[in-house]
């Protein structure tokens, strides 16, 4: 009898119209549930990468991931000074590393992904939870950039008028 029931319950299952379940709400993130039912956070990152922006990515998902989907840094990404701010605390992901204390909401996490690329045991990339802000600074370089370019600036300036006092 058990397996003619199972049967039965199966073949109702089949026929019955799929329903997808609704998002699950963890605190003020949103978990998503994508075509093959895994879950879905959405985070966003700014400053120096290609892309910024909003992104989906698969729960688990970690800072590094986040700037691949974004394109990467730009020449001006500093990626030894990446933050990551918690907007929420999701108990149902993984926490920053292992015996770590829970993030608390408004959290800034200082992230260096060039201690983890040199060396992946010596560092830990936190996992994102929903609602995260990714942030890339800038390096040194733009500002050196910008202040070149300002003297220039200057300098064509300077030069302009002492050619002009000088033809009076």
């Amino acid at each position: 009898m058990g397996s003619r029931t199972g049967g039965f319950f199966a073949a109702v299952l089949a026929l019955m119209p799929f329903v997808a379940p609704a998002p699950a709400s963890a605190g003020d993130g949103q978990y998503l549930f994508d075509d093959k039912q895994r879950m879905q956070i959405v985070v966003n990152i700014l400053g120096e990468v290609k892309q910024p922006g909003e992104y989906t990515l698969p729960d688990g998902s970690d800072v590094l991931e986040l700037i691949s989907h974004a394109g990467g840094a730009t020449e001006y990404g500093n990626l030894g000074h990446v933050s990551l701010r918690r907007r929420a605390v999701a108990p149902l992901v993984a926490q920053v590393g292992a015996g770590a204390p829970p993030p608390k909401e408004g959290e800034k996490i200082e992230v260096d992904i060039n201690s983890y690329l040199d060396d992946p045991k010596s560092a830990e990339l936190p996992l994102l939870q929903p609602g995260d802000v990714v942030t890339v600074s800038r390096n040194r370089t733009y500002g050196w950039r910008t202040f070149f370019g300002m003297a220039r600036d200057v300098a064509v300036v300077a030069s302009a008028y002492f050619l002009y006092d000088r033809s009076r």
